[in-house]
C-alpha cells in the first residue's frame, strides 16, 4: 500500500460541491506482483478485515500494461467510485501479469477470462458478482460514476 495523500488531487469537485469527498482514504497500489502463497494472506485479511467492517470484498484483476485494466484502474481512483469503493469495499488488486496468465487457481475459481474484471465477494468468500470492463478494446469509455453505480449494485455472475 501507497502512503498517498488521500485528498490531494481534485477529484473535479469543488470545496462547495454536495457529496464532494475530500478524503476517501488511502491509496492502494494495484500493481504489485503477488506469489499464489502471499496473494492467498492478501486475500484472507482482506476477508477478515471485511467481516469487522461490515463490507465486502472486491478483487479487482488486471494486467500491467494491459489498456482496459489502466482505465479501470483509473476510474476507481476517482470520485465518486472511490468513495463508493472505500465505503462499502475491502479490494485486493490481482495482479495477473503482463501475459494475463497468472493467478490460474484464483482466476478460474472466478472465471475471469479477459481483463478487467472485477469480483465482488462476501466476507465468508461467497462470490455475489463479477463483470469485466473493456472500456478501451470495446470503445466504450468507463467514467467513475459509471463504475461507482456497478459497485454501489454489484449484478452479473
Amino acid at each position: 500500500m501507497s502512503g498517498g495523500c488521500g485528498g490531494c488531487e481534485s477529484d473535479g469537485a469543488t470545496p462547495g460541491d454536495a457529496g464532494a469527498v475530500v478524503d476517501a482514504g488511502p491509496r492502494l497500489n494495484p500493481w504489485p506482483v503477488h506469489s499464489e502463497e502471499s496473494l492467498a494472506i492478501l486475500l484472507g485479511a482482506a476477508q477478515t478485515r471485511a467481516a469487522q467492517l461490515d463490507q465486502r470484498v472486491l478483487l479487482v484483476f488486471l494486467g500491467f500494461g494491459d489498456a482496459d485494466s489502466e482505465a479501470v484502474v483509473r476510474a476507481l481512483d476517482h470520485a465518486p467510485a472511490r468513495a463508493v469503493l472505500a465505503q462499502r469495499y475491502v479490494p485486493v488488486y490481482v495482479n495477473v501479469g503482463r501475459d494475463g496468465l497468472g493467478h490460474t487457481r484464483l482466476r478460474h475459481a472466478h472465471d475471469v477470462r479477459k481483463l478487467a474484471t472485477l469480483v465482488v465477494l462476501e466476507a465468508t468468500g461467497r462470490r455475489v458478482a463479477r463483470t469485466t470492463f473493456s472500456p478501451i478494446t470495446d470503445g466504450q469509455p468507463l467514467s467513475s460514476s459509471a463504475l461507482a453505480a456497478w459497485l454501489s449494485a454489484p449484478r452479473g455472475r
